[in-house]
Order: structure tokens, then C-alpha cells, then sequence
């Protein structure tokens, strides 16, 4: 069981991606920000943050970076509506794991948090 941080701006994006992975028995927490985030990030050691890359605020790149600053060893996947915008190498040059775009169906996820969560 992992710890893994769910964060979009979208309710119903939190609730689908958390659901699916709690089946999984996954310990799962939701942030609506990138600053609400960062603050769980400071009390929880989370194995796995997922994070919407478009938000109001600070938007994922930004969190990815304070999330790499903060805890370097936590794994990030970066879900997207604009691939145009965000490469798989930008995403990764800015330390994430991998990238999801949207739409997505939830097994997908759950399928991609198991391969990122087995991977050193």
C-alpha cells in the first residue's frame, strides 16, 4: 500500500482517480490546490503525488518543483488536457515520472501508478 496524493482542481477528477486507487488499497489524500498540496507534502511523505498540469494558482510545474525541493525521492505523475504544452521530456526534465493526458480512463491510471510505484 502506498501513499499518494491526488491534486486537480476538478472534484470530480480527485474523486475518480482516488476511488480507483483506493480498490488498490492505496492510502489516498486530495488537494484542490498546488499550495494545499505543498502543505500536506509537509506532513506526509507521499510515495506518489499525482497532479493536474493546468491549475489556478500554481500550476504543476511549479509544484512539481517545490515537491522535488521539499521531498526529492516522492514520484510524480503529471496529468494533462495540453500535450502541446507539456512534453514527456519537458515533464521529466522537471522531475516528473511520467504523464497522463486527458482524458483518461481510471484503469489507466491505476495501471501507470503500479508501473511508476515498481519502478527504483
Amino acid at each position: 500500500m502506498a501513499k499518494i496524493m491526488i491534486v486537480d482542481d476538478e472534484k470530480l477528477v480527485r474523486w475518480s482517480i482516488s476511488s480507483g486507487l483506493k480498490r488498490d488499497d492505496h492510502e489516498v489524500f486530495c488537494a484542490q490546490s498546488g499550495e494545499e498540496a505543498i502543505e500536506k507534502a509537509r506532513e506526509v511523505d507521499f510515495d506518489l503525488v499525482i497532479t493536474d498540469f493546468k491549475m489556478p494558482g500554481m500550476n504543476g510545474a511549479e509544484l512539481l518543483k517545490q515537491l522535488k525541493d521539499l521531498r526529492p525521492d516522492t514520484k510524480v505523475v503529471v496529468l494533462t488536457a495540453y500535450s502541446a504544452e507539456l512534453s514527456m521530456q519537458r515533464a521529466v526534465k522537471l522531475g516528473a515520472s511520467e504523464y497522463i493526458e486527458k482524458p483518461f480512463l481510471v484503469d489507466d491510471i491505476r495501471e501507470l501508478v503500479q508501473t511508476v510505484l515498481s519502478t527504483p
